[in-house]
């Protein structure tokens, strides 16, 4: 199971009325939401397809008035989840952070949590990597330091520019420019592109320092170097099981099946013969 937390955000409105909100939208008309389709309103919930490829059904399974909401998501791939929303009164409006604990097939379990390792482990030695790529011993005072963000930006939610995977405040503040007409020129786009680009990896590392305690229980605000080195332990683990997962995954390009069409008005050596002449074996394939 994999337990994700949102980070907390501020709504301007009452606690009353996020919680109306949470547990009435799903007897609205959902298809008017992009890429949802057969939508079909239940008593305690709803069922509607994505894309027309995932069927899910929405179930609300706990309501505390104006404190929490819970839902059960469930679909017709082995895949569901439980999401739940606390609402916290403030001052102006509500609070609101949300946890999802997500059910994966114990096969895809090792690939989920090693793919998020191994990107954990890369923003971490990024970071404390020097210029020119090698490591200097450091002082505790000089680790944290190392460690501690550059920027806030990036602590938020990122998206997917058609390849561009950026923090959604960065491209937010891209669009604003360009509606104010202060961004008025190709040139003045692709310099904010190249200004992203450039701050990439502390944009990065802004919200791998954030999520490193909910991910490990380790506070990276008072890391010890003991603590680093598990986390480069845990990253070197994820990297040499995705290897040997990709290693094993090339191998089927070399098994008997993938050599139909080769030598084929021969017997089965001339077929093997044609194959390695083709695509060599195994072993020696530098790809």
């Amino acid at each position: 199971m994999l337990h994700i937390n949102s980070n907390e955000e501020t709504v301007a409105a009452s606690p009353e009325k996020v919680y109306q909100v949470l547990t009435q939208f799903m007897h609205q008309d959902l298809s008017r939401i992009p890429g949802l389709t057969n939508f079909e309103p239940l008593a305690d919930g709803c069922k509607f397809s994505v894309q027309d490829q995932i069927s899910c059904q929405l179930t609300l399974t706990e309501q505390v008035p104006y404190s929490r909401v819970a839902y059960k998501a469930e679909t017709d791939k082995p895949v569901s989840a439980e999401v739940a929303f606390d609402i916290v009164p403030t001052g102006e409006g509500s609070q609101l952070k949300g946890h999802a604990d997500i059910q994966v097939p114990f096969f895809l379990q090792g690939m989920v949590k090693g793919a998020i390792d191994k990107f954990m482990g890369n923003s971490l030695i990024s970071r404390l990597q020097e210029a020119d790529g090698s490591f200097s011993r450091m002082s505790e005072g000089q680790l944290l330091s190392k460690l501690r963000p550059d920027t806030p930006v990036g602590s938020g939610e990122w998206v997917d520019i058609s390849g561009l995977i950026a923090p959604k405040s960065e491209i937010e503040a891209l669009m604003t420019g360009i509606e104010k007409g202060e961004i008025c020129s190709l040139e003045d786009i692709r310099a904010e592109f190249k200004r992203m680009a450039d701050n990439y990896y502390s944009y990065e590392w802004t919200w791998a320092f954030q999520h490193i305690q909910k991910l490990y229980g380790i506070n990276p605000s008072k890391m010890t170097a003991e603590e680093a080195v598990k986390l480069v332990g845990i990253w070197q683990e994820a990297v040499v099981r995705l290897d040997h997962m990709i290693y094993e995954d090339a191998r089927k390009e070399f098994n008997l099946a993938s050599k139909t069409g080769f030598g084929a008005d021969g017997n089965k050596e001339q077929k093997e013969s044609d194959f390695e002449q083709v695509r060599g074996d195994f072993e020696s394939n530098t790809f």
